[in-house]
């Protein structure tokens, strides 16, 4: 009798290795493979399966059923803890957006669940994200700039060529021209100021 147990109990082994076989072949197929696989086909395994359990010892169902417990709780954590790292990383690239009035603790988790549905959706939002992020750097730059001049006082094209110099030096502007562009823009008066002392 312990001879047929051991037997059954090696024989439970290997249809549990068998099965885990099949599974990893099976998620490795594309969607469509994997549907046509469980045709008229796949009823036969199953009730094999469910024969075998039937008449399988309760020590090895025990065993096989322990087994598979196992393996679905080891899978649901390796799935959590994988979510969990991912998390944090976007995160961390959401903290990226200081500019940007929003919670990265939300913002970071949603935007890699959205990656998994429709990456390029995602990746569109994070440049958008990127981009708005940079322009309210720049314009808050500018503003600090622009509240550091006194536009009452003295030659406004001086106070102009000044702020325009910091920003370029600072690296806010990639060039002379552009910074007065900026400057120009995000401090109205002071050019008003410049156009009134030029004659315009």
């Amino acid at each position: 009798m312990k001879k047929t147990v051991e037997e059954e109990l090696a024989a439970a082994k290997a249809r549990i290795a068998e099965l885990e076989a099949k599974l990893a072949e099976k998620e490795q197929k594309p969607e469509m493979e994997v549907e046509m696989a469980m045709g008229q086909d796949s009823m036969a395994p199953k009730k094999e399966e469910e024969d075998y359990m039937k008449s399988a010892p309760a020590p090895v169902v025990k065993m096989i059923e322990d087994l598979r417990k196992q393996a679905e709780t080891a899978t649901a954590e390796l799935r959590a803890e994988r979510e969990a790292r991912a998390d944090a990383q976007a995160v961390e690239k959401a903290k990226g957006w200081a500019n940007l009035n929003l919670n990265a603790d939300k913002v970071g988790p949603a935007l890699r669940r959205l990656s998994e549905t429709d990456s390029e959706l995602a990746k569109s939002v994070e440049e958008i994200l990127s981009s708005v992020n940079a322009q309210a750097e720049s314009a808050s730059i500018f503003a600090e700039i622009g509240k550091s001049a006194d536009i009452n006082k003295g030659n406004a094209y001086e106070r102009m060529t000044s702020m325009a110099k910091s920003a370029v030096d600072e690296g806010v502007a990639k060039s002379f021209a552009q910074a007065m562009a900026d400057i120009a823009t995000k401090n109205p008066d002071l050019y008003s100021q410049y156009l009134s002392e030029k004659g315009a």
